[in-house]
């Protein structure tokens, strides 16, 4: 006997007729697991044990978690050939109607049980990231009440979509992140949900960032990968003028290699950290300083861009009005600059 309540929760009878909370943070066998949930993230898999009622048919139920189940009854079906066998906590109808209790029927019975439990494992494959908030998805299936934060609503989304929990959906993307995503926090949202495939939510975090980035603060904007940034800058939705942005361009290289150093003094002390960080290519940096969207180089930072360019040849080859050292150079005889030169070489600037 088991009753679901209002906040999903379910309480079951045990055969010792001792009521069982379903938990699928509790020992399986006490808290009578029927279900191994599987979640591989690309470095193995972490197996949930976790309840077919709640999963499949509960208020916060999963329609994939169903359907996989679903699919997996059917091919048991047609693999038992038409036979009136009946699978339920690995009995049969057959064992029912079994008079004889020889050996040979009890390992008969030991076999079918272990090939039926078996049969109630669902494999699913979920990128790092979203793999850290399972444990937080089960709760919230589980009856929990969720606290939605910037650093969870992506991964729960993604979770939400892949486990087709539209309750869930609802509760993460209209009622959150729809109030959450504003320049502040769109360059998170932006790099977690690209690490995550969520091309839409990455997207509209680009949009969001591109139209009001003349009041983004840069800082912000240093876990954003050069494509993300390249997408941002190419933006036909961006609204920043050509030197404004020549500025913020620079800060956020700098901001870049400061990070880039520090990924490179943890990775000797605790091993590789792939965090967001990868070095800019000389298409990169073809494109963040575009004269398509970067006209007018700032005075201040003409000589930061030629010396940064030193790293990349390609572009600092290129020749005419257009190019990056030409639009350096005819920036860099304005008084500005000099100050910028005066100040560097006094140990002033940057």
């Amino acid at each position: 006997m088991s009753l679901i309540q209002a906040d999903g929760t379910c309480n079951l009878k045990s055969p010792q007729n001792e009521s069982v909370t379903l938990d699928w943070r509790a020992d399986p066998f006490v808290s009578l697991s029927d279900l191994t949930l599987v979640v591989y993230d690309g470095s193995g898999g972490v197996p949930y044990h976790v309840h077919t009622l709640l999963m499949a048919y509960g208020g916060r139920k999963s329609k994939f978690v169903l359907e996989q189940i679903k699919n997996k009854s059917s091919r048991v079906r047609k693999r038992v050939g038409g036979s009136q066998t009946t699978r339920l906590g690995g009995r049969t109808d057959s064992d029912s109607n079994s008079t004889s209790s020889g050996p040979q029927q009890q390992q008969q019975a030991l076999n079918r049980q272990h090939s039926d439990s078996a049969e109630y494992q669902v494999d699913i494959y979920v990128p790092s990231l979203a793999a850290r908030y399972m444990p937080l998805f089960l709760d919230y299936i589980y009856g929990s009440t969720l606290q939605l934060t910037t650093d969870n609503a992506p991964p729960l989304r993604y979770l939400s979509n892949r486990f087709d929990v539209r309750d869930l959906h609802r509760e993460v993307n209209s009622r959150f992140i729809t109030r959450d995503l504003e320049p502040g926090t769109a360059a998170k949202y932006c790099a977690m949900a690209d690490e995550l495939k969520d091309y839409e939510l990455r997207d509209r975090s680009v949009k969001l960032l591109a139209e009001r980035f003349d009041g983004v603060n840069i800082s912000t904007l240093g876990k954003l990968n050069p494509r993300l940034m390249r997408s941002l800058v190419q933006s036909d939705r961006l609204r920043c003028g050509s030197v404004e942005l020549s500025e913020k361009i620079a800060r956020y290289l700098r901001l870049r290699d400061e990070m880039l150093e520090d990924a490179d003094k943890a990775e000797r002390i605790d091993g590789p950290n792939s965090e967001f960080l990868s070095p800019l290519t000389d298409e990169d940096y073809y494109w963040l300083t575009h004269c398509q969207h970067m006209p007018e180089i700032s005075p201040k930072e003409a000589l930061y861009y030629l010396s940064y360019g030193a790293r990349f040849p390609q572009v600092m080859a290129e020749v005419g009005s257009g190019s990056l050292k030409a639009r350096c150079l005819a920036s860099s005889s304005k008084p500005e600059a000099m100050d910028a030169l005066a100040d560097h070489l006094e140990g002033n600037g940057p």
